[in-house]
């Protein structure tokens, strides 16, 4: 399955505004959202992990659930497939599956289908509903009101990426009316666009928007726990300065509390994208005393946004050395020579 942004988005998107985009896929269906965030014990199942999973009640309740891939992956429907049935098999509750696709398969491949042959003979099919993104181009770029929140796709399902194109999806944003989602599908728009712009001019390309985002505490899923953990953070470190008696020892409170928030961030990040079903073996393994062994938080800040998009947890290890071998460098420059 698809590692983020492309998924994060779908995921924050849904939880955002699940009965509307739902009401978009299915228009005639009378839908009632029981639970847009449903906990991992959930839609886990058995050893797999479903990608998105709505509670919802049409005529009677059901399960909606979301798978998402970016490039196509021959093995996506028998990845549906598996987790519908698990799903089904678990909650004894109708399953309907729901694809979405960022790029075509290749030609001849009937993308949303899993098919058993016995010899020539076909015996079992199972198919979903397909959503296919970059059909969707044209009509993203009309304006129309509830293609809105597609917006940050643009880069992903366009052949041509210029800065015409980021000025339209700049215009597109500004439509938005909700404040949050705006500066939600902002964030995306960015994260997908990082593919053919740095990010410094991305950044200044967006500058009189890019002021409403907190960049670590808006981004979907972790930054509402981050706040948390933060605010947890610098009310111990009030408590420890309290006890002292001392601004210096709030001060050193406050550091080791965020700190400490970062470093539990980046581990949560890295466990839930590359080890979902293996959280301990990341979080108590050689990684972890990595992460643990970086007070610095600027640096773990820096760690933690690249996290978010790595594309490997290779990627993430490089950075980590890179930043102990700096920290190291710099304690053996701080040591007196002696003569």
């Amino acid at each position: 399955m698809a590692r983020r942004p492309f998924d994060a988005y779908f995921k924050s998107l849904i939880e955002s505004c699940a009965r509307e985009i739902i009401l978009f896929l299915f228009p005639k269906v009378k839908v009632r959202v029981l639970s847009a965030k449903l906990d991992k014990e959930l839609i886990t199942v058995k050893t797999r992990l479903a990608d998105q999973v709505l509670h919802v009640r049409t005529k009677r309740e059901s399960l909606l659930h979301f798978e998402y891939v970016s490039g196509y992956d021959p093995e996506a429907a028998h990845t549906v497939f598996l987790n519908a049935a698990l799903l089904e098999n678990k909650y004894h509750l109708e399953v309907t599956s729901v694809l979405f696709l960022l790029r075509p398969p290749r030609r001849g491949t009937e993308a949303g289908c899993y098919e058993v042959y016995f010899g020539r003979e076909r015996t079992n099919i199972f198919k979903c509903r397909v959503v296919k993104l970059w059909e969707w181009r044209a009509a993203i770029l009309s304006g129309r009101r509830s293609l809105l929140v597609f917006t940050p796709l643009l880069t992903a399902i366009s052949r041509q990426v210029n800065k015409a194109l980021l000025a339209r999806q700049r215009e597109l944003l500004a439509r938005v009316k909700n404040r949050k989602l705006r500066e939600t599908l902002l964030y995306f728009t960015i994260a997908f666009a990082k593919k053919y712009f740095s990010e410094k001019f991305l950044l200044n390309f967006f500058k009189e928007k890019i002021e409403m985002i907190d960049p670590i505490e808006q981004v979907p899923f972790f930054g509402e726990k981050f706040r948390e953990k933060r605010l947890e953070g610098e009310r111990e470190g009030e408590k420890r300065g309290e006890k002292r008696g001392e601004k210096r020892g709030e001060k050193r409170g406050e550091k080791r509390g965020t700190t400490i928030t970062l470093q539990k961030s980046i581990l949560e990040v890295v466990a839930s994208r590359f080890a979902p079903n293996g959280y301990r073996n990341v979080v108590n393994g050689k990684l972890a005393q990595m992460v643990t062994s970086i007070d610095e938080p600027r640096k773990l800040e820096a760690i933690f946004r690249r996290a978010l998009t790595a594309k490997s947890l290779e990627t993430v290890v490089v950075m980590l050395e890179k930043a102990l071998v700096s920290a190291k460098l710099r304690t053996a420059k701080a040591q007196p020579l002696n003569y």
